[in-house]
C-alpha cells in the first residue's frame, strides 16, 4: 500500500520520529500500533514498528514486521537494509549479507549499506571482500571519515599498520573529536609496542568522551598484557563493564585477570551470572581456562567446543581444545581428529606455490629450522639448549632459528649465540613467515611447540619445507597431514599405538629426547625419610595431569601410612581458596590435613626449584599425562620416579625414561600395581637408599647422555633428508 498523503498522517508518522529520537520506546510502540490499526498493511508504519522493536534488542519480532515491510512493498530499499542491519546485530552475519546486497542492487549509491556489507565481511573473517567494498565506497564519497575509518580497521586486522595509521590521522585531520579513530590508531601504537603513546592516546579519548568505554578496555589490555599490573587492569576493565554492561570483551578479560592470579572459582561464579555466557565465545574461553585450571577438563573441553560453534575462525580456541584433550582420563583419538579437521578445514591457505624441487639441488649443508616461542627458560628451552649445540658444530647442517616470543632472558641469549641464523617472528603474519622459510630454503623444518601457546602451526599448514617434523613440544599426533614425522622412540610408540598417528613416525633408537644432568645444585645424597622419619612423596607436574584417578590413587598410598606426607606444587596455591578446593579433593579420601604439604611452584630461578627435590623421596608420576621435565629433573637429583604406563605417547613418557634408566621395576601396569608399588618400596628405606646410589651412579645412560642423543638426532634428520631425495 502507498504512503498517505494527508497532513494527519504525516504529522503523526513525525510524532513517532520524536518519540523513537527520544529514546520514548515504549510510547512510540503503543503509538505505532494503534496507527497500524488505523491503516493496515502500511509498509512505511511496519517498518517503523519494526525498527523501533530493533531498538529494544527484540531482534525476532522486528524481523516479523520488517518482512512484512518488504513483501508489502518489494522496492522498497530501507525494508532491507533495516533486515540486514538486525541480522548484522544477531552476529547472522551471512543472512545479512544478502539483504545489505540486495539494498545496493536496488539503490547503487546506498553508502550505509556498503558499509555495513563491509563489516558483515570482516566479521566473517573476509578481510579481502571486506575491502573490496569499501574501496567501492570511496567511489561515492572517498573523504567520508566513517569510510576511511571503516579501512583502517581492517588494516588494522590485517597487521598492515601504517596503512592503518595513515586512514586514522587522515579522519583525525577530518574531524579531530572523533574518538573511534584516536581508538584505532592507540590500537596501532598497542601492537606495535609504543605502550606510552597508546596509552596516551587512550586518556585523550577519555576527555573528549567519558563515556566511551573502549578507552578504558584498552587502557586495561596495557595493564594486563605489557605492563603486568593486573590491580590497574582489573579497574579499568571493571570500568568498562560499568559503563557497558554487555561488553562481553570487557567481561572476558576481566576473567583472564582473575585467572591469572588463580583466583578460578570467582571467574567462574562471575561467568555463570551472565545470561550470554553461552552465546559469546570469548566469555565461553575464559571459562573454559577457568574450568580447566581447577582439574574440570571435561566441562573445560565442552565450552571450548560450544565457542568454536559460535566462532569457527578463531584458531586459539581449537588450539587450546586440542592440547587440553590431552588432560582427559581417556582421549578419544577419533573426536580429537575431528577438530584438528575442523581446524584445518577453516584456515585459510596462503595461495603459494610449494615447489620443492630447489631445495633438492643443495650438496652442501641440510638447512634445519626449528620454529618455537620456547627458546629461553621453559620446559621445552631446557630439554633442547645442547642438542641443538651440538648440532650447530655438526657440519651436515645449518640451523635457523624461528623465535615466536620476545622474551630475552640468559637461556634466550646462549640460544641466539648458538644458531647460525636467528629471525624473530612474533609479530609476523603466517604469510610472511611461510615465505621468509622458503627465502631461507628450508630443508628441514622442526615444529617445538604442537597446539601450545606461541605455537605456528598456521605456518606448518602451508607446507613451506619438503620436511615438517614434530618434536619435543607436543607428544600427540598433530592430526595435520603437513607434519611428515614426529620424533618418538621403541617405548612411546609401540605397533599397537600407531594408529593414533597421522604422521609417520620416526623412532630414535633409545629415547625421544634428553636432560642435561649437569648443574651446580647440591644434591642431598641422603634420604630425606632417614632425618624426618616419614617417607614424602612428590610432584611437581603441572596440575592439570592431576586428574580424579590420580588424586584416588595417591589417596590410598597416603592412607597406607598416615605419616607419609605428599608435596605437591602449582602456581595456582598462591589462592587460599584453590588451595582449600585441592586440600578438600584429598579429604574426601580421608588424608589427612597433616600429610598434605601444597606450595607455590613460583621460584626466583631454576636452581631453587631442582633444590627442592631435595625434600622428597619418591616422585609420583601423573597418568595418563606423564610428566617429562619433572621426570627428567627429579632423576637428575636422584630422586626415584613412579610412573604407570599407558596407551599413548604422552602416557609412556615415564616408561621410555625409567627404561632407558633400568629401572623397569618404577614402571606399573595398572592403578593396583602402582599402589603396591608405592607402598612396597616407600616400606623398604634401605631398598631407597640403593635406588638413589643407583640413580647417582648411572648418570651416564642414554637419558642423559647428551652428544649420545645429539648423534642419533642427527642420524635421524640425515637419514629423513635421504628419504626425500
Amino acid at each position: 500500500m502507498s504512503v498517505h498523503s494527508t497532513k494527519d498522517y504525516q504529522d503523526k508518522i513525525q510524532n513517532l520520529f520524536s518519540l523513537f529520537n527520544a529514546k520514548k520506546f515504549f510510547d512510540a510502540e503503543d503509538e505505532v500500533k494503534n496507527l497500524i490499526k488505523i491503516y493496515p498493511e502500511d509498509f512505511l508504519l511496519e517498518n517503523i514498528y519494526g525498527v523501533i522493536l530493533s531498538a529494544q534488542h527484540r531482534y525476532d519480532e522486528s524481523l516479523i514486521h520488517l518482512k512484512r515491510v518488504t513483501d508489502l512493498n518489494k522496492d522498497f530499499v530501507e525494508g532491507y537494509y533495516n533486515i540486514g542491519t538486525v541480522y548484522l546485530k544477531l552476529s547472522k552475519y551471512k543472512d545479512a549479507v544478502n539483504y545489505f546486497k540486495t539494498s545496493i542492487d536496488l539503490k547503487k549509491d546506498y553508502f550505509d549499506a556498503y558499509i555495513n556489507l563491509a563489516e558483515c565481511y570482516k566479521k566473517l573473517d573476509q578481510l579481502e571482500e571486506s575491502l573490496k567494498v569499501l574501496f567501492l565506497c570511496e567511489k561515492i564519497n572517498k573523504d567520508d571519515v566513517e569510510l576511511n575509518y571503516s579501512i583502517g580497521s581492517i588494516y588494522l586486522i590485517k597487521k598492515e599498520y601504517q596503512l592503518a595509521e595513515a586512514r586514522f590521522n587522515f579522519c583525525i585531520k577530518k574531524n579531530n573529536l572523533y574518538f573511534y579513530a584516536y581508538n584505532g590508531l592507540g590500537l596501532v601504537y598497542y601492537a606495535t609496542n609504543k605502550i606510552d603513546e597508546a596509552a596516551e592516546i587512550f586518556n585523550k579519548i577519555i576527555k573528549i568522551d567519558p563515556t566511551f568505554s573502549e578507552s578504558y578496555f584498552n587502557l586495561g589490555l596495557i595493564f594486563y598484557y605489557k605492563k603486568r599490573n593486573f590491580l590497574s587492569a582489573i579497574f579499568f576493565f571493571e570500568k568498562a563493564i560499568k559503563l557497558s554492561p554487555s561488553y562481553y570483551d570487557a567481561h572476558a578479560e576481566l576473567i583472564n585477570c582473575y585467572n591469572e592470579k588463580s583466583r578460578f572459582f570467582e571467574s567462574i561464579d562471575i561467568l555463570e551470572k551472565i545470561p550470554a555466557l553461552h552465546k559469546n565465545d570469548k566469555l565461553l574461553n575464559s571459562y573454559a581456562k577457568a574450568l580447566l585450571a581447577i582439574g574440570r577438563i571435561e566441562d573445560g573441553l565442552s565450552s571450548l567446543k560450544q565457542s568454536i560453534q559460535l566462532n569457527p575462525f578463531n584458531e586459539t580456541t581449537y588450539h587450546n581444545y586440542l592440547f587440553n584433550s590431552l588432560y582427559l582420563e581417556k582421549l578419544d583419538f577419533k573426536k580429537y581428529f575431528e577438530v584438528s579437521n575442523l581446524y584445518k578445514e577453516q584456515y585459510k591457505k596462503i595461495n603459494i606455490i610449494n615447489d620443492h624441487t630447489n631445495f633438492l639441488t643443495n650438496t652442501n649443508k641440510i638447512k634445519v629450522g626449528f620454529v618455537s616461542g620456547d627458546f629461553r627458560e621453559h620446559s621445552v628451552g631446557i630439554a633442547i639448549y645442547d642438542v641443538v649445540h651440538y648440532l650447530s658444530q655438526n657440519l651436515n647442517f645449518e640451523l635457523f632459528a624461528y623465535y615466536n616470543h620476545d622474551e630475552a632472558d640468559d637461556l634466550n641469549k646462549k640460544f641466539i649465540n648458538v644458531f647460525q641464523n636467528w629471525r624473530n617472528i612474533k609479530d609476523q603474519k603466517d604469510f610472511d613467515v611461510t615465505n621468509l622459510i622458503k627465502k631461507d630454503q628450508i630443508q628441514i623444518l622442526i615444529d617445538l611447540s604442537g597446539y601450545s601457546s606461541k605455537n605456528r602451526i598456521g605456518v606448518f599448514i602451508n607446507k613451506p619445507a619438503p620436511i615438517q617434523i614434530s618434536w619435543v613440544g607436543y607428544l600427540c599426533s598433530l592430526g595435520l597431514k603437513e607434519i611428515d614425522y614426529i620424533i618418538a622412540d621403541p617405548h612411546v610408540v609401540k605397533n599397537i599405538n600407531e594408529g593414533q598417528f597421522v604422521e609417520k613416525i620416526y623412532k630414535l633408537p633409545h629415547i625421544w629426547s634428553c636432560f642435561n644432568s649437569s648443574h651446580d645444585v647440591n644434591i642431598n645424597q641422603e634420604l630425606p625419610a632417614s632425618k624426618n622419619g616419614y617417607i614424602t612423596f612428590g610432584s611437581f607436574n603441572n596440575f592439570k595431569k592431576i586428574n580424579t584417578e590420580v588424586i584416588n590413587v595417591w589417596s590410598k598410598i597416603l592412607n597406607n601410612n598416615q605419616k607419609n606426607k605428599i608435596i605437591i606444587k602449582s602456581e595456582s596455591f598462591q589462592n587460599n581458596e584453590f588451595k582449600n578446593y585441592v586440600n578438600n579433593l584429598f579429604f574426601k579420601n580421608e588424608v589427612l590435613p597433616s600429610q598434605l604439604i601444597l606450595e607455590s611452584s613460583w621460584l626466583p630461578n631454576r636452581k631453587d626449584v631442582l633444590q627442592d627435590y631435595n625434600k622428597i623421596d619418591i616422585a609420583l608420576d601423573t597418568f595418563p599425562y606423564n610428566g617429562m621435565t619433572t621426570s627428567f629433573e627429579a632423576l637428575s637429583m636422584n630422586v626415584p620416579v613412579l610412573t604407570k604406563s599407558g596407551n599413548s605417547f604422552f602416557s609412556k613418557c615415564g616408561e621410555s625414561i625409567n627404561a632407558n634408566f633400568d629401572m623397569m621395576d618404577w614402571i606399573s601396569k595398572d592403578n593396583d600395581d602402582y599402589i603396591a608399588k608405592a607402598i612396597k618400596y616407600s616400606s623398604d628405606l634401605d631398598y631407597l637408599k640403593s635406588i638413589k646410589l643407583k640413580i647417582k651412579n648411572n648418570k651416564n645412560n642414554k637419558v642423559f647422555d647428551i652428544k649420545s642423543f645429539a648423534d642419533d638426532f642427527a642420524n635421524a634428520l640425515i637419514d629423513i633428508n635421504k628419504k626425500l631425495n
